[in-house]
């Protein structure tokens, strides 16, 4: 039986979660999505398209089960709520699945380009994964403060050694949780610092296609062998979307990378296009993505768009790049979803 998959969103990452969800099945078809529902708009929205192999709870349930976590939910902000529940969604995910040799959480917003035959092989013997963010010489010194680890990718099997550190994992993101820096603490994030110290069997990812992303990327070169994107000389498994906006379905600003190669707006080419195929079947389907539910706190001025199309930060489906610089009321419209 394969591991176990499982994910988290609301609604502001509605589009981009389901882009996830069909990038694992394209790659891994009999794959099975958890998605702890955020909100009632998600839980309501991913009953309704019953999409094979994803498997929406709400997030009531989760709390009905762990009250511990759920009377942490007046004390703690929004996203610091959601980061503490990771842990408790990963034993949940378990529980409920008996069978299941492990579990496997991928962030919300990774986006799949190759099956996850690396992270299986790498998995093979271990009885936890983690990633590590590989940052660029010019971020290193966020380590400091973000962690050796990133969360976007994290595997535990049912194991002894597994379950001992997944269950340790939630004990600490109970106790403190927070989007703030404390010594060796920041979210839920820096715990996994301590996983290679307090734990055997743990693994660190060392396939550089997994888990590249806008901390990382400049180190990497990104480019496309007979339309097989590559890390390098390695294929890309695994992009962390991480820093960018969804202004509509077909538009997305990308503040988190500072230089676009070609090979990288392929990438980003490719993402936006699975996002705004997502929107597309919703609608079809009679579920219609509010503009509040794509990026709810977006306050660009046009000067601050056209200066991240200068840049080259501004990356679409449609129309030609160069169509929205020659025709800014085009621009305007295509922002503001006219």
């Amino acid at each position: 039986m394969e591991f176990q998959y499982c994910t988290y969103f609301d609604s502001n990452y509605f589009l981009r979660g389901l882009a996830l969800f069909h990038s694992l099945r394209q790659y891994q078809p009999h794959a099975v999505l958890w998605v702890l529902c955020l909100d009632d708009a998600t839980f309501a929205n991913i009953t309704r398209l019953a999409y094979p192999g994803l498997k929406g709870i709400h997030q009531r349930e989760l709390e009905a089960e762990d009250p511990e976590l759920f009377a942490l939910k007046p004390q703690r902000t929004k996203v610091e709520y959601y980061w503490s529940s990771g842990p408790s969604w990963l034993l949940y995910v378990l529980r409920n699945n008996p069978d299941a040799p492990g579990v496997i959480y991928l962030d919300g917003d990774l986006f799949l380009f190759a099956p996850l035959t690396p992270i299986y092989q790498e998995l093979e013997n271990a009885s936890i994964l983690i990633h590590e963010h590989r940052f660029t010489n010019d971020s290193e010194s966020l380590s400091a403060t973000q962690g050796r680890f990133n969360v976007g990718v994290v595997a535990f099997r049912r194991d002894s050694s597994g379950m001992a550190c997944l269950k340790w994992w939630r004990e600490r993101c109970i106790e403190w949780c927070f989007m703030r820096n404390e010594p060796g603490l920041f979210g839920d994030q820096k715990y996994l610092d301590q996983f290679p110290i307090l734990f055997q069997n743990v693994h660190v990812l060392s396939h550089v296609g997994v888990g590249v992303a806008s901390w990382n990327v400049g180190s990497h070169r990104i480019h496309f062998r007979n339309d097989t994107a590559m890390v390098d000389e390695l294929p890309l498994v695994i992009y962390h979307f991480q820093g960018i906006h969804v202004l509509n379905p077909s538009v997305i600003l990308n503040f988190g990378t500072r230089r676009i190669t070609p090979g990288l707006r392929r990438i980003f080419s490719l993402y936006t296009r699975a996002i705004y195929a997502v929107w597309l079947d919703c609608r079809r389907k009679g579920i219609f993505v509010q503009k509040n539910q794509l990026d709810a706190k977006w306050n660009l001025t046009i000067f601050s768009i056209f200066k991240a199309v200068a840049a080259g930060r501004l990356v679409l489906k449609s129309p030609p790049l160069t169509a929205l610089i020659a025709f800014p009321g085009t621009l305007l419209k295509k922002i503001l979803g006219k």
